[in-house]
């Protein structure tokens, strides 16, 4: 027993001799009253010592990041929530709002300790330390961090939790579908976190049913609930009588019934691999869902070529269209579009080629992580102006976040800008790309448009280690 509980003890016994003499002086119709009126005292001090007691050893902490040895995050604060929680094991902050939120977006406040930044999509660092999340049906945001002269980065998730069973709406039961991803247009109303709003929870499943066949197809969610993968849905495209049913774990099915899928514009591209092909090569595209009674072509263009070369294209399934290299195409750089019947499909690029020699595979502005796709826009900078290319040979290192010590900068190319009348030679800073998913790193050049570069338009040329002047970029640089 505690002194505290001792001293207690002799109080209430004291209480109790020292009332007893009075009542006994008191009348006696005044008794009961008085000793009423002790009890409730006695209750009531005991009850406050209680609450002060519970108060005293259940404090209220602020959730903040465990220290770490780098000293990344200090605190993550949601005005909006009802309570934020930390999972140190798996680095990631649980968000739960109260029952009566329904807006579509929350605040995420951070305080970072010093020469730490939150690092863009394009791995670049920033100095933003307040921003919104569109959470509703969205995958949990995951946050990178790093701090200066530190190598390693720091990564959380966070999930997000609302209360009360879903509640979708479905904007219009006319679907467009096409092969892989197709939209659907939910309308989250309310009971919607993150998909999953928490690590354990077992993902959403989509079923689609055709009412008079009886054909079904399961569907998978991708980064927000209204893109949805189906595998093939062709044999469900032109019936009247679809039902497609949703479910939640721990929430009954969401069911909505006679929608009608329709066959959208296909949607076309090029597979990324390889990106150099010549005279026995075919030109393999993907996407869908293509039909064997329409026909399919694919223009050629460039910034030096005279108008656009049209291939027809051959139907293979509904899924993949190709072309056999079977006629003379001057070598070079293109770019290729993709019609149904005139209506565009898609865009692509490639080198035409029987060197099979290096070259510029895609040149682009912004966002590092657009190294995995290849630039179908034209090229429009700046004096000033910072820019990545990458070679069709690239080097990469298996590993996520390898240091530009890893890579080789004499590997990458030199960059030739000619305007008919100057020639401008650009050398290469190495940059490096991180795929954590796959676990390796890619070097990249990174360019810097001279304050002194005269405007106008410019072809592209790359210059490696003992080779010849590659062929021009499919786009000029138009510099302004």
């Amino acid at each position: 027993m505690s002194s505290t509980s001792g001293l207690l003890i002799i109080f209430i016994i004291f209480i109790l001799i020292v009332t007893e003499h009075f009542i006994r002086i008191c009348y006696s119709a005044m008794k009961k009253t008085a000793y009423l009126l002790f009890v409730l005292t006695v209750a009531l001090f005991l009850q406050c010592r209680k609450d002060s007691a519970d108060e005293e050893v259940t404090p209220q902490p602020e959730v903040t990041n465990p220290d770490d040895s780098n000293n990344i995050l200090q605190k993550l604060a949601v005005p909006e929530a009802e309570a934020v929680s930390f999972d140190s094991l798996r680095s990631l902050f649980l968000i739960k709002l109260p029952a009566t939120y329904s807006g579509d977006e929350l605040t995420i406040n951070l305080s970072l300790y010093p020469d730490v930044s939150l690092l863009d999509s394009a791995s670049s660092p920033t100095s933003q330390n307040s921003f919104k999340f569109a959470y509703k049906g969205s995958r949990p945001l995951n946050l990178v961090f790093k701090k200066k002269d530190v190598s390693e980065v720091r990564r959380y998730d966070i999930y997000v939790e609302a209360q009360g069973p879903p509640k979708i709406e479905l904007a219009s039961k006319d679907i467009s579908v096409r092969q892989g991803v197709s939209f659907f247009p939910f309308k989250i109303i309310s009971g919607m976190g993150t998909i999953p709003s928490k690590p354990e929870q077992l993902a959403p499943v989509v079923k689609i049913t055709d009412r008079a066949s009886g054909a079904v197809s399961e569907g998978t969610i991708q980064n927000i609930l209204q893109n949805i993968y189906f595998e093939d849905l062709t044999g469900l495209i032109s019936s009247s009588n679809v039902a497609m049913e949703v479910t939640f774990e721990g929430s009954a099915p969401l069911t909505f019934e006679g929608l009608k899928l329709n066959r959208g514009i296909p949607r076309a591209d090029l597979t990324n691999v390889p990106f150099s092909l010549g005279r026995n090569d075919t030109l393999k595209v993907k996407g869908g869902y293509f039909d064997s009674k329409i026909k399919y072509t694919a223009g050629l263009s460039s910034d030096f070529t005279a108008g656009q070369r049209l291939l027809d294209l051959e139907y293979g399934d509904n899924a993949y269209l190709s072309f056999k290299f079977n006629s003379d195409i001057p070598e070079g750089s293109y770019l290729v579009t993709f019609f149904e019947n005139g209506k565009e499909m898609g865009k692509g690029t490639f080198e035409y080629s029987n060197a099979k020699i290096n070259t510029l595979e895609t040149i682009w502005k912004g966002d590092l992580n657009l190294v995995f796709k290849r630039n179908v826009e034209a090229l429009v900078l700046k004096k000033g102006d910072e820019f990545y290319a990458k070679p069709s040979l690239v080097q990469y290192q298996w590993g996520s976040n390898m240091p530009s010590s890893s890579f080789d900068g004499k590997l990458l190319p030199v960059l030739r800008l000619n305007n008919g009348i100057s020639t401008t030679n650009l050398s290469p800073e190495i940059t490096v790309v991180s795929w954590a998913i796959a676990g390796v790193s890619y070097a990249v050049g990174k360019y810097k448009v001279p304050d002194n570069l005269a405007a106008g338009a410019y072809a592209v040329t790359a210059i490696y280690p003992n080779q010849a002047e590659s062929k021009p970029y499919w786009s000029k640089i138009q510099i302004r």
